[in-house]
């Protein structure tokens, strides 16, 4: 398997990795959570969580590799392949939980107005987080 950066997007790999990573973590801790103490945490207090840790880990490698701040264009471009990196993983399970409803179809168009919110939320995130972790990576590699 080929794991080499495309030029255009460097990193998307190590980026969905931790992103999957996350929310494996993020599930099994709610599963915990509810069966131990009998209390739900809802997803949407989790959402945004994998982009995070992903844009923070690939921020610092991107800066230490690059030992400096990428260009804005180049944040731009994997703030967004990032975003739709973790709603194409968020949005099967999205979609599964509707499955359990009486009538999904009434709630299908409000879910997907919310998924798409939760993909400028990500994108938004992921462009800051990179920048600033970029920023401590080429601090901590000079």
């Amino acid at each position: 398997m080929d794991l080499e950066p495309r030029p255009g997007t460097p990193h998307l790999w190590r980026f969905t990795l931790v992103v999957l990573a996350a929310l494996a973590v993020i599930l099994i801790v709610r599963l915990l959570v509810t069966q131990i103490f009998g209390h739900v945490i809802s997803g949407g207090a989790t959402a945004v969580l994998p982009p995070i840790a992903g844009a923070i880990h690939v921020g610092q490698v991107w800066g230490r590799a690059a030992t400096g701040v990428p260009s804005g264009p180049a944040m731009w471009r994997f703030a967004v392949m990032g975003g739709l990196i973790h709603l194409g993983v968020r949005l099967p399970f999205t979609l599964l939980s509707l499955t359990g409803l009486e009538r999904p179809g009434n709630l299908i168009g409000l879910v997907l107005a919310l998924e798409a919110l939760v993909l400028v939320v990500s994108v938004l995130v992921i462009r800051f987080l990179l920048v600033h972790a970029a920023r401590a990576g080429a601090k901590a590699a000079r």
